[in-house]
């Protein structure tokens, strides 16, 4: 079995979600080979299928929209992507989103809360209308308190710790001292349904620090009955002051079946 770590940190005040694709080794060489003409791009695009599903937080504290960056398991960057829109069963639920930036196999859009969408259908330079598969997303809403409307700092957050081996999640954060916060985790409410035997305790460091750890055993069944080969989802830390929340970070875990024990 591999063991892999990962470590995806985003701070309150970062304005960007990130998404990730998995790829195979077929279609790493795409990516790589960046001599690819177009046409051979949009016949290779046209065959991919990304069996792939993430459930992420988006956490705001007003509506203003968010950056999101989509990778795909091959290179979009040369396609000359002029518009695009979010799918969802094939019916477009965010037409003309803004694109922020698009660089190799990632395009960046800012959008408002969605619930879900799992495909990106975008116009070219020279007309042609191409679908993107890029895996099924779900997004949760998470209002975050404005820091601005009472006098509160956010905590710093001194080491973080994830991993996932096994089918069993394992991961710490060590943060100040602070006796008028809680500080409290957060999964999406769809990966609950998969979670067991789930502890989050915290132990003293040292007269300053103390640590915070959360550890669940994830069902193999997320991926045998979403019919996915990988999933990936986010884990929150959050700074509870007075009934007032905010993200301090946010952790994101890939799974896969070589993270289960045979």
């Amino acid at each position: 079995m591999r063991l892999r770590f990962i470590l995806i940190v985003m701070l309150l005040l970062t304005n960007s979600m990130f998404l990730f694709g998995c790829t195979n080794n077929n279609q790493d060489k795409v990516i790589n080979e960046s001599n690819k003409s177009e046409d051979t791009q949009l016949e290779y695009i046209q065959q991919v299928s990304v069996r792939e599903n993430s459930y992420f937080i988006f956490n705001s504290h007003d509506d203003s929209p968010k950056k999101i960056k989509i990778s795909f398991p091959y290179r979009v960057d040369s396609l000359n992507i002029k518009k695009a829109s979010l799918l969802l069963k094939n019916k477009v639920i965010l037409d003309n989103v803004k694109i922020v930036q698009i660089y190799e196999n990632e395009l960046t859009v800012d959008i408002n809360f969605i619930r879900e969408f799992d495909a990106v259908e975008v116009v070219l330079k020279d007309g042609n209308n191409v679908r993107l598969n890029s895996g099924q997303y779900y997004f949760e809403n998470f209002k975050e308190d404005n820091l601005n409307e009472f006098d509160k700092e956010i905590l710093e957050v001194n080491n973080f710790h994830l991993k996932f081996k096994d089918g069993h999640l394992l991961t710490d954060i060590i943060l100040p001292q602070d006796r008028n916060s809680k500080i409290e985790y957060l999964f999406p409410s769809q990966i609950r349904k998969y979670a067991s035997n789930i502890k989050f305790y915290h132990q003293k460091i040292d007269d300053n620090s103390v640590k915070y750890t959360l550890e669940a055993d994830i069902s193999r069944d997320i991926l045998l009955k979403n019919n996915v080969n990988s999933i990936i989802f986010d884990v929150g830390m959050i700074q509870n002051y007075k009934n007032h929340k905010w993200f301090l970070i946010n952790g994101k875990v890939p799974i896969e079946a070589s993270d289960f024990k045979k």
